[in-house]
């Protein structure tokens, strides 16, 4: 079974080395309830797969680490560039269709995630983000097979989304992954699913497709 903590290298990649955390008592990580994710910050849920795996925020932190060791390698600048990016990035969710050590080729996920992005006012929607994304992904010692460049826009809910299609031959197992980005409130707003098979991807892209940014009243 190949189940890989880097599933979600909006994790772990930023272009932001900013010193001093920002943090607001009104900012909420979301939870999940009867299989729908909730943010109230964003004023935004999203559908999750019947009896998918949500993992907790020590899973989600121990995954972090073990995917900037993957990325960054022996590289000093890369791991000072992952660990800067900390300070502004809020992991939000990832859910895995199996539990971990589950009996399967590969365990497809989804993830979300939320980078501060106020000082960064060049950023203005989410091909601006994945355009800077990319650049880190370039750099990373996880060598990519394909990485797309063309970051095509997806309106979902009446929001802005820009994509951006990767394959990663890792450990033996080729993966596809696709990203999302849009922006909100001043944070880049970002999703990843991860899949091998068609089947997979087609759930996947019910569950992100769901999303949707309610309009405050």
């Amino acid at each position: 079974m190949k189940n890989l903590s880097v599933i979600s290298a909006f994790f772990l990649i930023t272009f932001l080395a900013i010193s001093c955390k920002q943090e607001s008592k009104y900012f909420d990580y979301g939870h999940v309830e009867n299989n729908e994710y909730i943010n109230t910050y964003f004023n935004m849920k999203m559908n999750i797969p019947q009896d998918w795996v949500v993992q907790s925020q020590e899973d989600l932190d121990e995954s972090v680490e073990y995917g900037k060791k993957i990325l960054a390698g022996d590289d000093e600048n890369m791991k000072a560039v992952l660990d800067a990016s900390e300070v502004n990035v809020a992991n939000l969710l990832v859910a895995y269709q199996y539990e971990k050590g589950a009996p399967v080729e590969y365990n497809p996920s989804i993830a979300l995630v939320a980078e501060n992005i106020q000082n960064a006012p060049g950023i203005k929607n989410g091909h601006d983000y994945l355009f800077q994304s990319k650049k880190i992904m370039e750099q990373s010692q996880l060598k990519y097979d394909f990485l797309s460049g063309d970051f095509k826009k997806e309106t979902i809910h009446g929001t802005e989304f820009y994509k951006m299609k990767t394959k990663i031959d890792y450990s033996g197992l080729s993966f596809n992954q696709t990203y999302y980005a849009t922006v909100s409130k001043g944070f880049a707003i970002g999703a990843v699913i991860s899949y091998i098979s068609e089947e997979q991807k087609a759930l996947l892209l019910k569950s992100f497709r769901s999303i949707n940014f309610q309009k405050q009243e």
